[in-house]
């Protein structure tokens, strides 16, 4: 609903402070499901598994859609300043960012995980897929502040993070490769916005991640 919310006004203090860190911290779930036609594809996905739910690999394949569709609205950077407004430092504004990010997603979700444990594929199948898919849906958020504000390095690392991920499953590598993949993205993404702030000065020198 916070499409819908009209912008503050610059003459009006109590509304603009109120309602512009709102929008900047929901950017990519307004301006992400306006680009990618989320709000409509969303409804369409549901009601296919639902209309398919005797088959478990529906609903999978529709969450995987979903993830899609959600990384999409994860590939745009949004202006500094948008940043800028709901930033202490790097570590608590990706905290932020990931309990948002990962809220909504999980909300989103839910629905395609109930019609997979209520059929054959059962809840213990329903929490696995859906944990994984969190998992993924947090290393595409990763990957946005990672490269910040360089659109394509974002999107070519998220490909190749989904890639890796979905790909990789079968490797006995795979998880030492995917725990060194998030730390990576969490160390890049914490560096990145630790630049980008500084060098535009919208904040004075933030303290290191440690502190």
């Amino acid at each position: 609903m916070v499409a819908w919310v009209p912008p503050g006004r610059a003459d009006d203090a109590t509304r603009h402070r109120w309602r512009s860190p709102f929008r900047s911290e929901a950017f990519e779930w307004v301006g992400g499901m306006r680009a990618s036609k989320g709000l409509w594809l969303w409804p369409l996905l549901l009601g296919g598994a639902t209309w398919q739910r005797a088959a478990p690999g529906v609903p999978v394949a529709a969450l995987l859609v979903w993830l899609l569709v959600v990384g999409a609205g994860y590939a745009t950077p949004e202006p500094p300043t948008m940043l800028a407004l709901a930033l202490r430092t790097p570590r608590q504004f990706l905290r932020r960012r990931l309990a948002l990010g990962l809220g909504y997603g999980a909300l989103t979700a839910a629905p395609f995980l109930a019609l997979l444990g209520a059929g054959t594929a059962g809840w213990g199948a329903a929490l696995a897929v859906g944990l994984f898919w969190l998992l993924l849906l947090t290393l595409l958020i990763l990957s946005k502040y990672a490269f910040y504000p360089n659109a394509s390095h974002i999107r070519t690392t998220q490909g190749l993070v989904l890639a890796v991920s979905l790909l990789g499953a079968w490797h006995p590598a795979y998880p030492p490769l995917l725990l060194a993949i998030a730390g990576g993205l969490v160390w890049q993404s914490q560096r990145r916005l630790r630049a980008v702030l500084e060098t535009n000065h919208y904040s004075s020198p933030l303290p290191d991640a440690g502190d």
